[in-house]
């Protein structure tokens, strides 16, 4: 699917100037610093990262979500910053003022000449804007949001309580959210596949138990 001319990707950036400096939101899985080395997915399937391919091989009039995403990066909200990586987060304490997207083109580095490996894992260039700078209010960006029904729901005036079911489902999130998800899916698989492996031993003593004692009732008899 990638590979053959490029891999086209969208950065995202954010900057409290319109003179800059942008400084580039990072991504769990999809490229975006050069330098950072590459994460192993399977078999966790990251649907952002995996869309925001999608997105850059057309416009953003045609991914309308990807505004909603940076609209929402604008505001702060945690649930849209958790998809991303918060650990190199440019605006670690509050998002900036603006926020635009640039289409960039990326490569595999290739080794030096003294066949070392690069400090960089991919090379990339500039192709164009994807989307010019926005603000969380601006006034072409909520009438394209509410075209496309994507505005932000407001927050009720006074949050309802929370039932234990709904706190201890918000407390497993927590626990999950400290672990990469594809180490979280491989343990919870070979911890099934443990189960599954013990029992069947059992299982399989039990009948060869049955089996032995039967036996010796016949005898007897």
């Amino acid at each position: 699917m990638t590979g053959v001319g490029g891999r086209p990707e969208v950065v995202i950036e954010g900057s409290n100037s319109l003179e800059g400096p942008w400084k580039e939101y990072e991504f769990y899985y999809k490229p975006g610093d050069r330098t950072y080395p590459l994460t192993w997915t399977a078999p966790h399937q990251p649907r952002l990262d995996w869309q925001m391919w999608f997105a850059s091989l057309s416009s953003y009039q045609h991914n309308p979500w990807i505004l909603s995403l940076m609209h929402r990066i604008l505001l702060g909200q945690n649930e849209v910053l958790d998809l991303m990586d918060r650990t190199r987060s440019p605006y670690p304490v509050s998002p900036p003022k603006y926020i635009r997207s640039q289409l960039y083109l990326y490569h595999y580095t290739k080794l030096n000449k003294n066949n070392s490996a690069p400090r960089a894992w991919w090379t990339r260039t500039l192709q164009k804007e994807y989307s010019p700078p926005i603000t969380k209010d601006n006034v072409d960006l909520l009438a394209f949001l509410n075209h496309h029904n994507m505005m932000p729901a407001p927050l009720p005036k006074k949050q309802p309580p929370q039932s234990n079911v709904v706190q201890m489902l918000n407390q497993i999130r927590i626990l999950a959210n400290q672990v990469s998800p594809p180490y979280l899916l491989w343990s919870l698989a070979f911890t099934a596949l443990a189960i599954v492996t013990l029992g069947s031993m059992m299982n399989k003593k039990k009948k060869i138990k049955d089996a032995v004692n039967a036996n010796v009732v016949q005898k007897v008899s």
